[in-house]
């Protein structure tokens, strides 16, 4: 998956830098421990480690040393022996709050996010009204595609820290992803309030009037967000699909060949730029679309129905038999795939064949199988937003 609108970096304070400087062991540990720190301070990541291991050689308990020293080994991205010193802090004390928290950002940053998750609840459960680690835990399970465990952790960070527009972003998120669209179009008071007029806003209102079926509202706010945000691949896309999907097709392919020109590796706007040229009656480049796109993935199966209906409108039937065979050898759930090829098949005499595939697509048709499409599913999918402005 895609990474979350915001990983909550300022956690990585506890994997700053460090240094060093010769101490004999007879100095006071807590000596040793503001030596290691200015140290640190002063960038000599390299001398404070050894700061930190002369502790440890007579002082193997110290808490701070080995999370420190574990946080510089992640930092130099050497996370197994980071992940040795956390271990043997955790067997010293299995709750210890900083060490917990600790592991859950050093989880993160490997983009572990499942493994964090039981570093992280063990931090929120020792406080249970800190801030980073409640939202730490929010972006591990985001990682992990798991919003509906996300949300309420976002929303107890929200209640904590009111004005912090990076969470409540992504809350709202979160909100769009489990399809609680009211619930998102209420945050957004919140988010207006510190972020007045932000083409962000606009998106994500767009996403939530979308899954609400209110597409003309949807539309409203897609078209403010490009007014703010004109040279934005992810708004021009957003504002084109929901074009495509109203059936207004040339303000798609005008707003969908900008987000593709914006970003020529947009394979999502290729797509369904493609499909709208089609319904234009604009098959030379549809080709080319299509043919580009089932190039780089050949299992792409969604591209591969709409060149195969391209070719049935172009009485190229033959190809077109199977382009449609391919794609549904590919996903054969595909009810769309196989009511078309059907429809070919009765077209051109062979009867046999589209009843066979017509009985099939009616039964895949029962089984809810084939699902609306929604812009927050296409634009998770596909990618991130860029990062909205942070106070």
């Amino acid at each position: 998956m895609e990474s979350p609108i915001r990983l909550a970096w300022l956690a990585l304070a506890f994997l700053g830098g460090v240094s060093y400087i010769r101490a004999s062991p007879d100095e006071p540990t807590i000596a040793l421990l503001e030596r290691a720190d200015r140290l640190e301070k002063a960038g000599n990541a390299g001398e404070a480690m050894t700061v930190y291991q002369t502790i440890l050689q007579f002082d193997p308990r110290s808490m701070t040393a080995l999370n420190r020293l574990a946080a510089l080994y992640i930092n130099k991205g050497e996370y197994s022996a980071g992940l040795q010193y956390y271990g043997r802090a955790l067997r010293l004390n299995g709750e210890d709050f900083t060490t917990n928290l600790n592991v859950g950002i050093a989880r993160i940053k490997m983009n572990d996010y499942a493994a964090a998750i039981p570093s992280l609840t063990k931090a929120v459960a020792y406080n249970p009204s800190h801030f980073q680690a409640r939202e730490l835990l929010a972006v591990a399970y985001i990682g992990n595609n798991d919003y509906a465990s996300a949300t309420p952790q976002l929303e107890r960070a929200t209640a904590l820290k009111v004005d912090d527009i990076g969470t409540i972003y992504l809350l709202i998120r979160c909100y769009l992803e489990i399809k609680q669209f009211a619930k998102a179009l209420t945050s957004f008071g919140q988010l207006e309030a510190l972020d007045p007029d932000s083409a962000w806003v606009h998106l994500l209102k767009g996403q939530a009037y979308d899954g609400l079926g209110d597409y003309d509202s949807a539309v409203s706010e897609l078209e403010a967000a490009r007014r703010q945000l004109p040279n934005e691949a992810t708004v021009r896309f957003s504002l084109g699909f929901l074009y495509w999907k109203t059936h207004r097709y040339t303000g798609a392919a005008v707003e969908l060949s900008q987000a593709l020109t914006l970003d020529p590796s947009f394979q999502q706007a290729k797509f369904y730029l493609a499909d709208s040229y089609v319904d234009l009656g604009r098959y030379d480049e549809a080709e080319h679309l299509l043919v580009s796109a089932l190039k780089d993935d050949p299992k792409n199966v969604r591209a591969r129905i709409v060149y195969a209906r391209m070719l049935e409108k172009l009485k190229r039937n033959t190809e077109s038999v199977r382009e449609f065979e391919i794609a549904i050898e590919q996903e054969p759930k595909r009810a769309d795939a196989r009511y078309q090829l059907a429809q070919l098949y009765k077209k051109l005499g062979r009867n046999a064949d589209a009843n066979r595939e017509f009985k099939l697509a009616r039964q895949l048709q029962a089984e809810n199988l084939n699902e609306v499409e929604t812009l927050i599913g296409v634009s998770g999918n596909i990618r991130t937003l860029h990062q909205p402005p942070l106070p």
